[in-house]
Formats: structure tokens, C-alpha cells, sequence
């Protein structure tokens, strides 16, 4: 057995504690001077960004666990981490709108429609209710597959008054109105029937 060195120990120690440290960081923590608050944040940032370039690379490979467990993990990270600038705060509202615009495009994948839902509410409280197209036309994806086939036609709509030259959205309302059209055809039916 080899003995251990006391000093690559406590280096090890020290190098443990304190990515604990970053990783569970006290919001009423003021002993922070500005400088290390501020690396602290660029280290968040990163580590967010870095979890979204590999949940994106999981997708591309269509392992959907490991993205979506990717994109929790950064949007976490970045919930828990106080930023003081407005600059900070811009990029961290900027990065987490990516990050939940990329998990409702994973859980849509996964086929886990009310987690498309719940994700929205949250895009919408940090957007002040104004998610972008894309946000929009995976919820709308989310509610046609859990047969909410109007407010599905409504995120639609809205998705197409943002960016008005898409065609897919286009093809995807007139595919809604169909259904609809068909459901409302066919209940008419049944009602004539029955009397």
C-alpha cells in the first residue's frame, strides 16, 4: 500500500468543497466580495451553456433521457445562481428561455405532453406571457396529441402572427381546422342520431 501525500489530499479536499460550493450557492451569502461574485456567475452561465450543448447532442442522437435530464440541470443551476447586473440577468433570462424552448421540443419527442404544458407556464411567467413561435407551436404540438384541439388552433394562430411566413404553422392550422371541422361533423351526426 502506497501511503497517501497530505498535501495532494487536502488539495483534493479543497478542490471538492468548493465545486460544492458553487453548486449550492447561498442566495443571503454577502461575504462575497464583487469579484468572486461575479466568477461565480460566469462559472453558472458556462456550466448552463455547456448543458445545453450536450442535452442538444443527446437529441441529435435521440437519447431524450439524457437530454431532458441535461437541460433540468442547467435551468436549475441557473434558477439557484443571484445575479447582480442587468447584463447578468438579461443573459440568464436569455439562456433559460433556451433552455425551456429546448425541453418542450424534448419532451414532445418523448411523447410527455403534460410536461410540454407545465413547462409553459413557466416560459410564460418568465416571458411576461409573450413565449416566442416556437415556444408556441410545441405547446400547440403538446395540446392537439391531448385532444385540446382549440386551444391548440389558438397557439397556433398566435405562433403565426409572430413570425406570419411560416409555412409549417400555416399547414399545421389548416390540419387542426380539419379536425376540428371533422369532430364538429361527426357530433352533429351522433345528435341526429339520437333523436
Amino acid at each position: 500500500m502506497r501511503p497517501y501525500k497530505k498535501d495532494a489530499f487536502k488539495a483534493q479536499e479543497y478542490i471538492r468543497l468548493s465545486a460544492h460550493a458553487l453548486l449550492c450557492e447561498d442566495d443571503n451569502d454577502q461575504s462575497l466580495n464583487s469579484h468572486e461574485q461575479h466568477d461565480i456567475v460566469f462559472l453558472t452561465y458556462r456550466k448552463a451553456h455547456t448543458l445545453l450543448q450536450a442535452g442538444k447532442l443527446c437529441m441529435r442522437r435521440m437519447q431524450y433521457y439524457c437530454a431532458k435530464s441535461a437541460f433540468e440541470k442547467a435551468i436549475s443551476c441557473l434558477k439557484n445562481c443571484k445575479m447582480t447586473s442587468l447584463e447578468q440577468k438579461r443573459r440568464k433570462k436569455g439562456m433559460l428561455i433556451a433552455l425551456f424552448e429546448t425541453l418542450m421540443i424534448c419532451l414532445n419527442k418523448m411523447r410527455r405532453y403534460r410536461c410540454v404544458c407545465h413547462v409553459m407556464k413557466d416560459l410564460r411567467l418568465l416571458t411576461i406571457n409573450n413565449p416566442s413561435a416556437l415556444a408556441l407551436c410545441q405547446h400547440g404540438r403538446a395540446l392537439s396529441h391531448l385532444g385540446k384541439y382549440y386551444p391548440s388552433r389558438l397557439c397556433y394562430l398566435k405562433a403565426l402572427k409572430k413570425s406570419p411566413r411560416d409555412k409549417s404553422i400555416m399547414n399545421k392550422i389548416t390540419r387542426i381546422n380539419k379536425r376540428i371541422n371533422d369532430i364538429e361533423e361527426t357530433s352533429k351526426m351522433l345528435s341526429q342520431l339520437s333523436i
